[in-house]
């Protein structure tokens, strides 16, 4: 099967990387200026996985660059840096995590992109679960930046036959899946619905140490971290839900703590499978 174009390039860049970044750069930013379109994006895909380790020989080849078109692709590359690069499948997910030797963050949206809570009028309102934590994560700086150097990643949106509509209000809402992979290992966190990018964050940070345990630790490493979560509960009472508030509105930490202790429940009949087996467990036949 054929690789898609950005992989090959990022295959081919890592090799040059590994010897010398100024070299990598220096062969790449040359074929920004190559009459072949497709090539030119390909150079353009594979400095952006080189990441900010090779920001500075970037920056000096931006500097030296006389072609506008190379000078403006290399400016924006430097730009991208900080920001996750969100591949659409899980297959350019898993080979571009095994290429960078990195654990694999999805996000699966059950909500197709073209389809919008019709009877929204704000916009931000009518945000999936899927399309709110993105866009929580890619406006966080500092977290957005975090995610970028630790993972790939890969947005992911449902087509399925018949039109689905969520209204995601607290934190733990909503239709999302998050999975956290080890390409050789499988699913070693869940999230489900949308979450603070702070909130995400730390159990992202929770994942990489699922993702570094030893199976038959495993276990014990998840069972510390719901032990955490307990004791923060526990240290938030619930308050009383009534009137306007729903269960599902609630964005108390009270509220938000049990949704987050039914996604590690969750997490574990998934645990050890692929992204695949996993989403169709969790959210059928895609």
């Amino acid at each position: 099967m054929r690789l898609p174009c950005v992989i090959l390039s990022l295959v081919a860049a890592l090799g040059v990387f590994a010897e010398e970044p100024a070299d990598a750069v220096r062969a790449l930013s040359a074929q920004l200026a190559d009459d072949d379109a497709g090539k030119r994006d390909a150079a353009e895909a594979a400095l952006l996985k080189l990441g900010a380790p090779a920001r500075p020989a970037i920056e000096a080849a931006r500097d030296a660059e006389k072609d506008p078109e190379a000078k403006a692709r290399l400016v924006r590359v430097l730009e991208s840096f900080d920001k996750p690069l969100w591949l659409a499948s899980l297959a350019e997910g898993t080979k571009a995590a095994e290429v960078l030797g990195r654990p694999l963050m999805v996000i699966f949206d059950p909500v197709p992109e073209r389809w919008a809570n019709p009877l929204a009028t704000d916009p931000r309102a009518s945000e999936s679960s899927g399309r709110k934590l993105k866009n929580a994560i890619d406006e966080n700086v500092p977290v957005r930046s975090w995610l970028s150097g630790h993972f790939a990643t890969a947005y992911l949106s449902a087509e399925p036959d018949i039109p689905v509509l969520e209204f995601p209000q607290a934190e733990g809402t909503g239709g999302a899946i998050v999975l956290f992979i080890s390409p050789k290992l499988g699913v070693r966190h869940l999230l489900r619905g949308w979450w603070s990018a702070e909130r995400f964050r730390k159990e992202g940070e929770r994942a990489l140490e699922f993702l570094a345990a030893d199976e038959t630790k495993l276990a014990d490493v998840r069972a510390v971290a719901r032990k955490e979560i307990a004791k923060e509960l526990a240290a938030n009472p619930h308050p009383p839900i009534g009137g306007r508030h729903s269960p599902e509105a609630c964005s108390e930490v009270a509220c938000i703590l049990p949704r987050l202790l039914q996604c590690y429940d969750t997490g574990d009949t998934v645990l050890g499978k692929t992204g695949d087996e996993a989403l169709k467990i969790l959210h059928g036949e895609r």
